[in-house]
């Protein structure tokens, strides 16, 4: 039984978070030359996420999914590495949280207008919470041990090398 559901409201079950206030959003605590990054990212992520050679394949099977949060946050990081080792540029990491989360909500959007699957603002919480996750995992591999032993309640160790902030995703993902 779901504690949400107990006594009281439901949550709503449509997706309501608006793409284009995700992206003003972000872009507004953004310099200009990330947002000009961000802008050819999205782009180049709008062609593969829409476009008629490759939709259907990034969206087919979300119609049968049993985890639709963990398989949009996967997808997305599944998109991420696509254009990242597709486009023939390099991608600094400092906008791929920023590009996940506007294409995580450009696909929700889409996904529940269509009537493709039904999407929900959870659902795109937690599909963001997945990829960045998964993301951060891939960019500093001390995350996910660190990001345990704060869950499980054990003393936090810093991380023996700092890692570096900007730079490039390591190709061999």
């Amino acid at each position: 039984m779901d504690d949400n559901d107990v006594g009281g409201q439901e949550e709503p079950k449509e997706f309501t978070i608006d793409p284009g206030q995700v992206e003003q959003g972000i872009k507004k605590q953004m310099k200009p030359d990330q947002v000009k990054n961000l802008d050819r990212v999205l782009t180049e992520g709008n062609k593969l996420l829409f476009g008629k050679d490759t939709h259907y394949q990034l969206m087919d099977g979300l119609s049968e999914s049993k985890d639709i949060p963990g398989d949009l946050g996967n997808g997305a990081f599944t998109l991420l590495m696509m254009l990242y080792k597709d486009g023939g540029y390099t991608m600094p990491t400092d906008i791929m949280d920023a590009v996940g989360t506007i294409l995580l909500a450009r696909a929700c959007a889409f996904l529940s207008q269509s009537g493709m699957v039904q999407v929900t603002d959870d659902d795109y919480e937690e599909a963001v919470h997945v990829y960045s996750v998964k993301l951060h995992s891939t960019l500093d591999p001390s995350f996910k041990e660190r990001m345990d032993k704060s869950i499980g309640g054990g003393q936090e160790q810093p991380p023996q090398q700092p890692q570096q902030q900007q730079g490039v995703l390591n190709a061999n993902v």
